[in-house]
């Protein structure tokens, strides 16, 4: 099914895809994947399901200081807001001052 947009002549329309974009197959595998994850934890039993829920919570916190590390780092990089090898010339709006 084609879209029927009106376009300047100067702007092309987008391409029209048929296939699911790459969210969309992301998104899918995700669901059967979960779909699948969820079944298999509840086959486990009570004391395995608490030590997964006890791996999880400690990864979570590895990554949130892991992400702080990172942005700690980003911050150091930056001069005035803009990123210190930014080619911009000053003119950078990739971070906020």
């Amino acid at each position: 099914m084609k879209a029927n947009l009106d376009f300047p002549p100067s702007v092309p329309a987008p391409p029209v895809r048929d296939e699911p974009s790459l969210r969309q197959r992301t998104e899918a595998a995700f669901q059967h994947s979960a779909a699948e994850l969820l079944a298999l934890f509840d086959a486990l039993s009570p004391q395995a399901k608490k030590d997964a829920r006890h791996h999880l919570y400690v990864q979570q916190i590895a990554f949130e200081v892991q992400n702080e590390q990172l942005r700690q780092m980003l911050a150091a990089k930056t001069v005035g807001g803009h990123f210190a090898l930014c080619v911009c010339g000053g003119a950078c709006t990739a971070l906020p001052s």
